[in-house]
């Protein structure tokens, strides 16, 4: 139906917006903990990380750890939401954060989405599959046209449609 991304946040006054798949790996396992050894001025990093068994999670953890459990940095604080992450991105500005891409991220000036190795997290980007740290929507219906509800299957229309797909992108 369409797709859901995860970004790699920092704090929009932070130098470094650029990051390879290798250096975010590091990073959140701390095999690198200074921003200067990116590029960035020298502090230590500090890493958020979604709780267990949340998407935004799972997305992050199967491109950047080729799906395997990593051991996150010991330092790394647990956040159970967007806005807890995007709160603590602000409030210590040598955070590190991965977001789900969405209309209230997208718009939040605060904040900057790294770009991974040379793909910016864009809705274009993620929408034609080219920024990979990406989830799968679906939308599961009964195929068979004679059990699905005509209301269910004027939605069904709907969202796969120009229109529905439209608004489905802008999310």
């Amino acid at each position: 139906m369409c797709a859901s991304g995860t970004a790699v946040a920092v704090a929009a006054s932070n130098p470094v917006k650029s990051l390879s798949k290798d250096q975010v790996a590091k990073i959140f396992t701390a095999q690198i903990s200074d921003w200067k050894d990116v590029g960035g001025t020298p502090g230590k990093i500090r890493i958020l990380i979604r709780e267990q068994g949340a998407s935004t999670r799972s997305a992050f953890e199967a491109y950047f750890f080729d799906g395997k459990k990593p051991t996150y940095a010991t330092n790394a604080v647990e956040v159970t939401n967007i806005d807890e992450t995007v709160k603590a991105i602000n409030s210590f500005k040598e955070s590190i954060g991965m977001v789900t891409m969405n209309a209230s991220t997208f718009s939040n000036a605060t904040i900057a989405f790294a770009t991974i190795d040379g793909i910016a997290a864009s809705r274009d980007n993620l929408n034609s599959g080219k920024y990979q740290v990406r989830r799968p929507l679906y939308l599961v219906y009964n195929s068979d046209a004679v059990k699905v509800k005509p209301t269910i299957r004027a939605f069904i229309d709907f969202a796969k449609g120009p229109e529905g797909q439209k608004i489905l992108a802008g999310l």
